[in-house]
């Protein structure tokens, strides 16, 4: 909901802003509760974040890789922070 009050963006960068953000919190929500980092849980969260983001490249008809800029990445730290930092 915060992505939609915010961001005055078309639906389609709302949604990819939030869904972004969203595979962010989970990646991190994971290091949050591990006990121990190892070099293959590590791997796959790389090659997690690496799937999304050559999905959003080679499905290029369904996301404005436009809008991908720094205003972009600043909005999905934005949201990514706000929903992962406990307060």
């Amino acid at each position: 909901m915060l992505g939609l009050f915010m961001f005055r963006d078309s639906f389609a960068n709302i949604v990819m802003i939030t869904f972004t953000a969203l595979i962010m919190i989970e990646l991190l929500n994971v290091y949050s509760c591990i006990h121990r980092l190892t070099f293959k849980m590590m791997l796959m969260q790389v090659a997690s974040a690496l799937v999304y983001f050559i999905s959003i490249m080679l499905l290029h008809e369904y996301f404005d890789l436009r809008y991908i800029d720094s205003t972009f990445m600043l909005k999905v730290f934005f949201i990514t922070m706000v929903s992962w930092l406990p307060f």
